[in-house]
């Protein structure tokens, strides 16, 4: 598929892509044609899953990025964030229990720059916030989480281990299993694969633990 991918930009005079699942990887293993690769109608490259660092350097150069956050999958203004319904929360990465407060018995929010999970408030009657749940009634209670920030609410577990810096950006790290703790601090291991990436030059690693 991305063998041809400059070619047919500039076939069909694309103005706007968008990438899922690995498109972003294969096209930065493809050797750079830099007469396919300048002069094209692309303008605009967007998707949801957010990119890891080096990825993000495809688009530097040909095409722009919204306030060129690089690799970020999602915003939320930082005067909306204690009240909006989207919200990371301290996880324990080995059991993948949500950590809660000794005192209060709540879930904790996540600082800017620390991994957790992404976790949506599910409320029943808003049909855009209600979560009906899977054929499998055990499945659909796994991925609900009760009394997260008070007694009776629920929220929808995703699953995905997000950061967010300070600005209110957030950058998509793993998915939750694939995370460690080093010195007392929750470390995902594309944060690893991506150091690695960039302080050896490789082109691609894999590191799990």
């Amino acid at each position: 598929m991305t063998t041809n991918f400059w070619k047919d930009v500039h076939k069909y005079k694309v103005t706007v892509c968008m990438y899922v699942g690995e498109l972003c990887r294969f096209l930065h293993n493809q050797p750079v044609n830099s007469e396919l690769e300048v002069g094209h109608s692309l303008r605009a490259f967007f998707g949801g899953g957010g990119l890891r660092p080096e990825f993000g350097q495809l688009f530097r150069k040909d095409l722009s990025q919204s306030r060129r956050k690089i690799g970020a999958c999602g915003y939320i203004p930082i005067w909306l964030q204690p009240s909006h319904p989207i919200q990371l929360i301290k996880i324990d990465q080995i059991t993948g229990e949500i950590v809660r407060d000794e005192k209060t018995g709540f879930a904790i929010r996540c600082e800017d720059g620390e991994p957790g999970e992404l976790i949506g408030k599910i409320i029943d009657s808003v049909p855009m916030s209600r979560f009906d749940g899977y054929t499998d009634k055990e499945a659909t209670e796994k991925r609900i989480a009760r009394n997260v920030f008070k007694q009776g609410d629920k929220y929808f577990r995703t699953g995905d281990c997000l950061c967010r810096d300070k600005y209110g950006y957030y950058y998509f790290q793993d998915r939750i299993g694939d995370t460690f703790r080093w010195k007392a601090e929750n470390v995902a291991t594309t944060m690893v694969e991506a150091v690695i990436s960039k302080d050896l030059g490789m082109r691609d690693n894999t590191v799990y633990g």
